[in-house]
């Protein structure tokens, strides 16, 4: 992973650990988030367009949505080693840990957040992109002429210029936050249908062993009921064109997962009927 550290300089004051944020930098027409980070540049959205920034000066602001996204920290640890020149002391912190996160992620970088005393500082560092169940291993590097407590750090992933939620807050505030957004986004959001959730992948239904050995295709439909958070209750088999083609239909759609119908600005349960087709795999071609 190819990172180049960056010391920012805070021009407002750092909201509560417990918050999501955007990290601003201080450009001639006012304050603009970050969107992204490359080769050490911190870029932000122009025209469209993400550019690299001039400023200097950066923030942590919080926002009124949050985003969905569980981003964890594991096997973090922290090396410190000190230094000392006459009177001068100076600590030295290498912050090694794997990231893992349950969606996947663009435009990704890691701020480290120190609070010492009245002092607060950022140091950013570019991530490569995340892709769900993916473990990525990081270090960032701080300096600074005191020793640091767990109380002094804190972590941020950032994604596309917003913060995720993380392993360092709990799950009854994730619950909370993720409320607070699906109120927020459903708002203004319109009546649409069932459909799969995007960024997963479907089970896909095995064409029966025995069929498939006699050549036999077919196809088949099922009906699946899905509740409010998008989970499938009840699968019926509606109609096959053999038996086992339901069945091997059926076992795959009680493993899929779906984006909830909406209604009035309310996700609602509802029933989506969906068929597939068994299909004979191309013979080889002939040598």
């Amino acid at each position: 992973m190819n990172t180049r550290l960056l010391c920012l300089a805070l021009f407002a004051a750092v909201p509560a650990a417990l918050a999501q944020n955007v990290l601003t930098v201080l450009e001639p027409n006012g304050p603009q988030v970050v969107r992204a980070a490359d080769l050490g540049n911190s870029l932000i959205e122009v025209n469209g367009k993400l550019v690299a920034s001039k400023g200097t000066q950066y923030g942590l602001r919080k926002v009124a949505a949050y985003r969905k996204g569980l981003v964890k920290f594991s096997q973090l640890a922290v090396k410190e080693t000190r230094t000392e020149d006459n009177s001068l002391v100076l600590y030295g912190n290498d912050f090694d840990a794997y990231v893992g996160s349950d969606v996947p992620l663009k435009h990704c970088f890691l701020v480290l957040e120190i609070t010492i005393e009245n002092e607060h500082r950022l140091i950013m560092s570019e991530l490569k992109d995340l892709n769900p169940g993916e473990q990525l291993k990081i270090r960032i590097s701080s300096r600074t002429n005191e020793h640091l407590d767990e109380k002094h750090y804190l972590l941020h992933v950032f994604s596309d210029g917003l913060e995720l939620l993380n392993s360092t807050m709990s799950e009854d505030y994730i619950a909370q936050q993720a409320k607070k957004t699906d109120e927020l986004l459903m708002k203004n959001r319109p009546d649409s249908p069932v459909r799969m959730a995007r960024g997963t992948a479907p089970a896909v239904p095995v064409h029966p062993a025995e069929l498939l050995a006699q050549g036999v295709a077919g196809t088949a439909k099922v009906s699946c009921s899905i509740d409010a958070q998008g989970t499938v209750t009840a699968v019926e088999v509606v109609e096959a064109t053999h038996p086992q083609f339901g069945e091997a239909l059926a076992a795959a759609a009680r493993q899929w997962k779906f984006e909830p119908a909406v209604k009035d600005h309310q996700y609602v349960a509802a029933t989506a009927v969906i068929p597939y087709s068994f299909k004979l795999p191309a013979p080889a071609a002939a040598k």
